[in-house]
């Protein structure tokens, strides 16, 4: 299974002296490696998931790489090919949302690679209330389609 293949692998010493520079290239190596495994669902979903933080001022203060983790979190703890196909886009949305609006409720998303980091850690208990509430609004069933299509239109 995929989340069990959960591998840092090793950075050439030459890039960097630094520890955390090594580590990071390492987590960055990872992470694209990992990408490259989506099936097309799941590339259209997690393109699109990056779309919208893009478009949007409040899920802006979601980083790259918290918008990742928790995709690939939602991704792991759903690697259901029946649920990861063209037929259940929306389901797949639905899904993602879900696991990020459990772990802002949470205050609380694991870093990837180290299960013990806490991503949200340093973000504003504000920031994190606005986003929940956000994403809350989203997956509502009768206002979900309308927040997406809101987000997406604006900025066009």
């Amino acid at each position: 299974m995929l989340s069990k293949q959960r591998q840092i692998e090793a950075v050439n010493a030459r890039l960097s002296s630094d520890p955390e520079v090594l580590w990071e290239v390492s987590f960055v190596n990872a992470e694209r490696r990992r990408l490259s495994e989506f099936n097309d669902t799941q590339s259209k979903v997690y393109d699109t998931l990056i779309e919208i933080s893009r478009r949007d001022e409040l899920l802006k203060e979601l980083s790259l790489q918290q918008l990742s983790t928790m995709f690939l979190l939602a991704l792991d703890s759903t690697n259901d090919p029946l649920i990861w196909n063209e037929d259940n886009l929306g389901k797949c949305f639905l899904k993602t949302f879900t696991f990020m609006k459990a772990a802002l409720d949470r205050k609380f998303c694991p870093h990837y690679y180290m299960q013990e980091t806490n991503i949200l850690a340093f973000m504003n208990s504000i920031t994190l209330s606005r986003l929940k509430d956000k994403i809350r609004h989203t997956i509502r069933p009768s206002c979900g389609a309308c927040s997406l299509a809101v987000i997406l239109k604006s900025n066009d």
